[in-house]
């Protein structure tokens, strides 16, 4: 005889992330830093482009051209800018490391990228917080679903179009759902 095998009710698929809150503090504070090296690094990476076009440039040059001189002029004046933009953005980048975990960096990302422990909270939680205190006033019956996901394209797209900032860019204090990666509550 075959016994009726009873499957327990499967939880909400939520992750308490207890460091989330001293980093989201930690990125707060950083807001500045943060968009002065992106600032930083778009200003690098254009000037790389300028250099990479100027090395072509001087490909295909033939050597006796009388351009030549100023194409590797400017090329030289190119690379010494290069070489200064990547130095001041490493500084501080290092100024900015430095204000998290002084081994593992920050919990939620890599440099630019996003951490592996970010990549599977991302992928197995539906939901993730600081502290389980703070789904205490959203009811049990509340579906969340995440944000859509956006390509790079769409996400320039939708930031030279941003006249007014959106709604989940507002200032929630810190600890309420929507800080912690809860959307469409306040």
């Amino acid at each position: 005889m075959a016994y009726p095998t009873i499957q327990p009710p499967i939880p909400p698929r939520t992750q308490v992330v207890p460091e989330l809150e001293t980093e989201l503090k930690t990125l707060k504070e950083l807001k500045d830093l943060s968009l002065q090296l992106q600032q930083m690094a778009h200003l690098r990476d254009g000037v790389e482009s300028q250099v990479l076009r100027y090395e072509d440039c001087l490909r295909e040059l033939d050597p006796a051209d009388p351009n030549v001189g100023g194409v590797e002029e400017q090329l030289g004046h190119l690379r010494g800018k290069l070489e200064d933009l990547s130095e001041g953005h490493r500084e501080v980048l290092e100024e900015y490391h430095r204000h998290f975990h002084s081994v593992w960096g920050a919990v939620m990302k890599t440099g630019r990228q996003t951490s592996f422990f970010a990549e599977q909270v991302e992928r197995f939680a539906c939901l993730y917080t600081s502290h389980v205190a703070n789904l205490l006033l959203t009811s049990p019956n509340k579906s969340y679903s995440s944000g859509m996901d956006l390509l790079p394209h769409e996400t320039a797209v939708q930031s030279s179009a941003a006249a007014t900032p959106h709604p989940s860019s507002s200032n929630t204090p810190l600890g309420s759902p929507r800080a912690i990666g809860i959307p469409g509550t306040s």
